[in-house]
């Protein structure tokens, strides 16, 4: 097992021992338990020169950074850059997003310093709120449950109004009709119907351990077992969701090790085959697609192009495997 990368990939760590950017991949292990789960060879715009970037990720499997190391005649270089984290100022994303120092301890003091290497919880947030995105879409699929009352006009509500408090509903302005009154109270017993078979069908779906796939630009898979709930908030009129670990994110190449969920992404691929573009479909089975698959009871979720950091997502309730 490689002290500062994933399983798979000792035979990268002699590279990295001879690289210049091997001091800062230690320290950001040891301070902060991050490992290194892909190298990437890149050419510098600038001169052409060739230099490895180390992706870094907990042992989870989430991706946090890349580092690497600039050598020239003035020395090395050291840079750390994340997506989950931005300096005020910057010439562009790059910039803003980028520490970079000649001397090791002054950029490891400032990560510490400003909180750049984020926490596990920090990283889990936009994954869920990319499910919520997910469990939203399955919700909106029962129907529309909103009792807005454009058909009623004010004068219509001042007649509902006089007639509740005991006044006569009908006066020379303001006539209450019966039958648009009973069309408006069908809307509304069928918003509460809709609203109840929403919430019953989230609660079974997504209330009970179900899957999380994610796929990146790579094809590598990220997979985990999780279980949402609804929390409640200052604000007493909603609640907000919240994601328990049932099973942690483990990163692997292939479904080899879950084959509960090997059934449902064969029949996946099958049944869209043709459907996508092979640029857009990653990891062997999942869609850059927004969409509930209404005929395998799946759903499948992204909010970037996948990258190192950013994959999109096939959430698989408990009830299919």
């Amino acid at each position: 097992m490689s002290r500062y990368m994933f399983d798979g990939m000792e035979s990268g760590e002699k590279l990295l021992m001879e690289d210049e950017a091997f001091p800062l991949v230690r320290e950001v292990s040891f301070k902060y338990g991050l490992k290194v789960f892909r190298v990437v060879e890149v050419a510098s715009r600038w001169d052409g020169v060739k230099r490895n970037e180390y992706y870094m990720a907990y042992p989870n499997g989430l991706p946090v950074c890349k580092v690497w190391a600039e050598k020239d005649s003035s020395g090395v270089l050291y840079n750390y850059r994340s997506p989950f984290y931005a300096k005020e100022r910057g010439s562009d994303s790059a910039d803003r997003e980028t520490l970079h120092s000649v001397k090791l301890p002054t950029l490891m003091g400032s990560l510490k310093k400003n909180n750049v290497v984020p926490s596990v919880e920090k990283v889990m947030s936009p994954l869920c709120d990319t499910w919520d995105s997910a469990i939203s879409n399955y919700a909106s699929s029962f129907g529309n449950d909103s009792k807005d009352i454009y058909g009623v006009t004010p004068e219509m509500a001042h007649a509902l109004i006089r007639s509740y408090l005991g006044g006569s509903p009908s006066s020379p302005n303001y006539i209450l009709d019966r039958d648009i009154c009973k069309k408006i109270l069908d809307k509304y017993e069928r918003a509460d119907k809709i609203k109840e078979e929403k919430k019953q069908a989230v609660e079974q779906a997504f209330h009970k351990p179900f899957y999380v796939v994610g796929a990146d630009s790579q094809h590598s898979l990220l997979v985990a077992k999780v279980k949402r709930e609804l929390v409640d908030t200052p604000n007493s009129y909603r609640k907000e969701s919240k994601y328990d670990i049932v099973e942690d994110f483990r990163r692997v190449p292939n479904l080899d090790e879950f084959p509960d969920i090997i059934p449902i992404a064969t029949m996946f691929k099958a049944s869209t085959e043709g459907k996508f573009q092979s640029d857009d479909v990653f990891g062997g089975f999942i869609p850059k697609e927004c969409n509930y698959w209404k005929d395998l009871e799946v759903h499948t979720i992204c909010r970037n192009n996948p990258n190192h950091f950013f994959l999109t997502w096939m959430l698989i309730p408990c009830s299919q495997t």
